[in-house]
């Protein structure tokens, strides 16, 4: 019996079939990747969201009642902050790293603010600064539509602004733990997230 090879016309419905194939599967394996490229992209905005929202905790719970000088010799408290859309806040952290071991204070000076969508870590060198003191400044979160801070004073009161009014920011050095709310509340807003609240307590009153 002489063996019979495929004809034109299989070959052709084969390949038809290969191709439709390599395409579903294609498309399988595609939508696989897209959806692990996606996961990894959220995983790692997340994981940005989460380092700042913990490096600015630390500071925050690190934060001692040492008022400074400011470039122009003026006196600053141990923590200020503007109201309104160009809020800053600023304070002096206690906890400062050193591993070179290098002589000086282990206190720091540092400040948070929103600038084009991007949460700034200002920090300076020196405690009380020179009139050429310059800040180091780390964007830590992109995307941040928003930021709202409020202080929480000694009568449970929030207020959008620190210090208080009566709050004796002439008082010498080492006397101005009044100068610290009892808490903040940090409130922003960022794109892919919605709103994040977080209260955190001051330790260093």
């Amino acid at each position: 019996m002489r063996n019979r090879g495929f004809t034109l016309l299989e070959l052709l419905v084969a390949l038809a079939i290969f191709a439709v194939l390599s395409a579903l599967a294609y498309g399988g394996l595609k939508s696989m990747l897209d959806a692990k490229n996606q996961v990894a992209a959220e995983a790692e905005k997340l994981a940005r969201l989460q380092t700042a929202l913990a490096m600015i905790e630390r500071d925050l719970e690190q934060a001692t009642a040492r008022p400074i000088r400011d470039q122009f010799g003026e006196r600053q408290p141990a923590m200020t902050a503007t109201s309104g859309h160009d809020q800053v806040v600023e304070w002096t952290r206690n906890g400062w790293n050193n591993p070179a071991g290098r002589l000086r204070s282990n206190l720091q000076r540092v400040a948070y603010r929103l600038e084009d969508g991007g949460l700034q870590r200002i920090t300076w060198a020196d405690l009380d600064r020179l009139p050429e003191s310059l800040p180091t400044t780390q964007i830590i979160l992109a995307g941040v539509e928003s930021m709202q801070i409020q202080f929480l004073d000694d009568q449970e009161k929030w207020l959008d602004h620190w210090p208080p009014p009566d709050s004796g920011i002439g008082l010498p050095v080492g006397q101005g733990n009044e100068l610290l709310p009892r808490a903040v509340n940090l409130a922003l807003e960022v794109a892919g997230w919605g709103k994040i609240n977080r209260i955190l307590l001051i330790r260093g009153r």
